[in-house]
């Protein structure tokens, strides 16, 4: 087993709809409308496994015939969903639509059958999990259950922001976290400070020791210490999630393989361009590996 990676994070169905028009809401509205298996736990997870990782999903998938197709998505994949466990309800789901324009109209996200999760559920699983080399949690997850983690996880932990209203979540635990992946609005919420490098020098200041920030049509910011690398990179409308879970990976992946930050940085910004293509195809190793970089 390589780099044995703990992913805690939702996993379920994503419709997308982008519009041949303008908006109307009080008519039907012709376009095109997609269904894929996503979430943050399931993206990111999948995209360790083709890098070559040994990640494990601790999720909760329903007991429907759309959640069967997903935990078998997952192990296709390569993902261990041994530590999955099976709720009532549905599993989440995620509705984004954009404009004829490519922009985002709205979105809607279900999480509440992964955010039911409680310390009940990872008391069981703690064991599993502190055998990892890392581990990564959503803020989809209640206070408390993050504060459980990081008092009782013995692995260096990374967390995802999520939104800005969730991201506050992890302000008791920041100081115990290893790695952060946040977009600016998040780190802004979280910190109280303004430019991408204030709050970076925030989040390093509190103890973490990664933080990666997207900056929207900006791009990416690494910082370590005192340390910063700017990443310049333009998502593909609509694939802005996506590219931000593939860069999270490519961090945990850099850091699992013991990589410089550079990069570390340049595996980010490739793994997001990948993921944001029109037809993104798996990350591989050789797609992220800096062809400037010098063995030690």
């Amino acid at each position: 087993m390589k780099h044995p990676i703990a992913v805690i994070g939702a996993a379920g169905i994503e419709i997308g709809a982008r519009t041949e028009k303008s908006l109307s809401s009080h008519e039907p509205n012709p376009g095109e409308i997609t269904l894929a298996f996503g979430g943050s736990g399931f993206r990111i997870a999948r995209d360790l496994a083709s890098l070559g990782l040994s990640p494990s999903l601790c999720t909760r998938f329903g007991r429907d015939a759309v959640s069967s197709l997903l935990r078998e998505a997952a192990a296709a994949s390569g993902v261990d969903v041994s530590c999955a466990d099976e709720g009532e309800s549905a599993p989440p789901a995620f509705l984004s639509v954009l404009s004829e324009r490519g922009d985002r109209s709205f979105s809607v996200s279900d999480v509440r059958p992964f955010a039911e999760l409680d310390q009940s559920f990872f008391e069981e699983r703690l064991p599993l999990i502190n055998l990892a080399d890392a581990c990564l949690f959503s803020a989809d997850l209640e206070k408390e259950v993050c504060v459980y983690l990081a008092d009782r996880l013995r692995v260096p932990l990374f967390a995802l922001g999520v939104s800005p209203a969730k991201c506050t979540r992890l302000s008791p635990i920041l100081g115990r976290l290893f790695g952060i992946s946040l977009s600016l609005i998040e780190a802004r919420r979280l910190t109280g400070r303004l430019s991408p490098a204030d709050c970076a020098a925030a989040l390093c200041h509190s103890g973490i020791k990664l933080v990666l920030l997207s900056l929207g049509a900006e791009g990416f910011l690494l910082a370590s210490g005192s340390d910063r690398i700017a990443m310049p990179f333009t998502p593909r409308p609509g694939r802005e999630e996506a590219a931000e879970d593939a860069a999270a990976a490519a961090l945990l992946w850099g850091f699992a393989e013991k990589l410089p930050l550079r990069s570390i940085a340049y595996a980010a910004a490739r793994a997001a361009a990948i993921a944001s293509g029109a037809d993104p195809s798996p990350l591989t190793p050789h797609d992220l590996t800096d062809p400037g970089a010098r063995e030690s």
